[in-house]
């Protein structure tokens, strides 16, 4: 994603009338810029989850379940770094 290291060229795009609500409300809704989002949804698009995150939040259920069932506190922390780590991919 953009930060402030990285090199960038501003453009000028026409956005859909439904997809320019879309990002202006979810960037307010978070207090972000409108750029952000629009760069966020360019780079990952508006289709949902990929197949590899899908697998991600499913491994990390998988660890909640079986540190609930065993009352595992290294399943448990094992999980909260994974989604720990999955938030950060997820983020801006």
């Amino acid at each position: 994603m953009e930060n402030e290291n990285e090199k960038s060229r501003q453009r000028s795009v026409r956005v859909p009338i439904d997809l320019d609500m879309l990002i202006s409300r979810e960037a307010e809704e978070i207090g972000t810029k409108y750029s952000k989002i629009a760069v966020k949804y360019m780079a990952k698009g508006l289709k949902g989850l990929d197949p590899v995150t899908m697998a991600k939040i499913q491994n990390i259920l998988n660890l909640v379940d079986e540190a609930l069932r065993t009352g595992s506190i290294a399943k448990k922390n094992q999980a909260q770094r994974g989604a720990n780590e999955l938030w950060k991919s997820l983020s801006f």
